[in-house]
C-alpha cells in the first residue's frame, strides 16, 4: 500500500524552519496568537500542546493514519483515509491538540498551514491519479457549497493547498462534529524572503477572492501573523 512520505529533519530556512523554532523554542508566542484568532474556543481560553513537528521525532509531519493518530483522533481513520479523502494527503506544517481548563473531557485539534512568503500559497494544482479525482472533485465540492463560494473558483488549480485545507476543516467539523481550527500561519520579515504584515493583508484579500469564500464566514478558520522567529515584525 502507498504511503506518502512527508518532510521530517531540520529546515534550513522558511516557513518550515519558522514553525520548527515555534514549536519547539518558543510555542508560547505561537499558541497565544492562534487563541487569540480563535471566534469560538473552548471555554476557559484553552491550552494548546504540540504534537508536529517536534525536535523528538525528528521534526516530522504527517498524514493519513499518523496524522490523525498525533491528534488523538484515530478512530477517524476509517472515515477520512479512503473515505472522505483518498489516501496521500495532506502533510501538515504543524498538529496540535487543544484543551479546555473548563471540561476534562473536552478535546479539540489545530491543523496549521504555515508560510513565510507569498509565492509559498501557490502551487502546480491537484496532480491526483484517475482512482482519487474523483473523491477530491466531490469532498471540494461538498466543501465549496457549504461555504458559499461565490463563482466557479478553480480549487483544483494553483489554490489547491488552501482548498484542501479547507475541505479537511469541513470533515472534522461538519461531518465529524469534532471541535477543529485551520491556523494558517503568515511569518513576518522571515529572512529568508521578507515579506511585510502590509504585503500579506494584500495579497491574502485577492488569495481568498480566488478562492471565491470569505476567511471570516469559514467556521473553524484562522488567520494568524507572527514575526520570524525570534525577531520582531
Amino acid at each position: 500500500m502507498a504511503k506518502r512520505e512527508c518532510p521530517k529533519g531540520l529546515a534550513r530556512a522558511g516557513s518550515r524552519l519558522q514553525i520548527q523554532r515555534y514549536v519547539n523554542e518558543g510555542p508560547d508566542r505561537l499558541n497565544e496568537a492562534i487563541l487569540a484568532s480563535l471566534v469560538d474556543g473552548p471555554a476557559g481560553g484553552g491550552r494548546i500542546w504540540w504534537v508536529s513537528p517536534l525536535e523528538s521525532d525528528d521534526y516530522a509531519e504527517f498524514c493519513d493514519e499518523r496524522f490523525l493518530d498525533a491528534l488523538g483522533v484515530g478512530h477517524l481513520t476509517r472515515e477520512l483515509v479512503g473515505g472522505f479523502w483518498p489516501r496521500l494527503g495532506p502533510c501538515w506544517d504543524g498538529l496540535a491538540v487543544i484543551s479546555s481548563p473548563d471540561d476534562p473531557d473536552y478535546h479539540g485539534v489545530i491543523m496549521v498551514e504555515a508560510k513565510s512568503h507569498l509565492d509559498e500559497v501557490f502551487g502546480t494544482g491537484c496532480g491526483a491519479g484517475p482512482a482519487s479525482v474523483e473523491k477530491i472533485r466531490l469532498a471540494l465540492k461538498v466543501t465549496a457549497d457549504r461555504l458559499g463560494a461565490s463563482g466557479t473558483p478553480d480549487w483544483e488549480g494553483r489554490l489547491y493547498q488552501s482548498a484542501n485545507r479547507l475541505a479537511h476543516l469541513h470533515f472534522f467539523r461538519e461531518v465529524m462534529r469534532v471541535p477543529a481550527w485551520l491556523a494558517d500561519v503568515y511569518f513576518v520579515n522571515d529572512p529568508y524572503r521578507p515579506t511585510s504584515r502590509e504585503q500579506w493583508g494584500a495579497f491574502l484579500t485577492s488569495v481568498w477572492s480566488e478562492l471565491g469564500v470569505r476567511p471570516e464566514e469559514v467556521p473553524g478558520h484562522c488567520t494568524v501573523f507572527v514575526p520570524a522567529f525570534p525577531g520582531e515584525a
